[in-house]
């Protein structure tokens, strides 16, 4: 499975009645540090990120002023982060030898909840760090996407994701679905919302790969 695209669909890239287990996973937070990274991108800007709540809007600070920036702005600063985002995201520990391993038996592909025209750049980086794997950018809900995969696998389907929205969509769906949650900012992490008790919460990526060998 080499192919990528940045289609919501992912019936371009399964096989029809797929015979071995499947991976969607997500890339901020989970394949790629991004609240990390995006905080050095501020602090370069005079902002900040701070962790008052579980959300970036209403959550940076004008330096100069410490005032809040105002959503526009702060949605604004994403779509550019986005944009250099070959300057500053890296992987999280110990991510690409594990899922180099786990896809020795399974099949891996990549859902990226981010706007599709940043589909080439978020595939160059992935390439930077030898991630090859077929690539959807899309900022529909998962949910539906992950319906369609488990129709077409004839094994476990896992979802690899660190926000519960996209969890709560995917058990909505697609209920057969394997669920885990990995977030690389551990700052964040620990104000995070609450997980249901269906979605595995990995402590790191070697953890991770043990749950997932236990399950197939």
């Amino acid at each position: 499975m080499s192919k990528a695209i940045d289609m919501k669909s992912i019936r371009e890239i399964i096989s029809p009645s797929a015979d071995r287990p499947l991976i969607v996973c997500d890339i901020d937070e989970v394949v790629l540090e991004f609240l990390t990274p995006f905080q050095s991108f501020l602090l370069a800007q005079d902002k900040e990120l701070r962790a008052n709540s579980f959300a970036l809007h209403g959550n940076i600070f004008d330096l100069n002023t410490n005032d809040t920036v105002e959503n526009q702005k702060v949605s604004s600063l994403i779509e550019d982060f986005f944009a250099d985002q070959l300057n500053w995201q890296m992987l999280l520990p110990d991510v690409d030898l594990v899922l180099k391993e786990l896809s020795k038996d399974m099949d891996v592909i990549f859902l990226t909840a981010m706007p599709p025209h940043h589909f080439t750049k978020r595939k160059t980086l992935l390439e930077q760090f030898d991630l090859t794997f077929p690539l959807i950018a899309t900022e529909d809900a998962k949910g539906p996407i992950l319906k369609d995969a488990n129709a077409l696998v004839d094994d476990h389907v896992f979802f690899i994701d660190d926000m519960i929205y996209n969890h709560h969509s995917v058990a909505e769906h697609a209920p057969d679905t394997h669920h885990i949650s990995i977030m690389g900012n551990q700052e964040f992490k620990a104000i995070a919302p609450d997980l249901d008790d269906y979605i595995y919460d990995a402590e790191n990526w070697a953890d991770l790969k043990n749950h997932i060998q236990s399950k197939i």
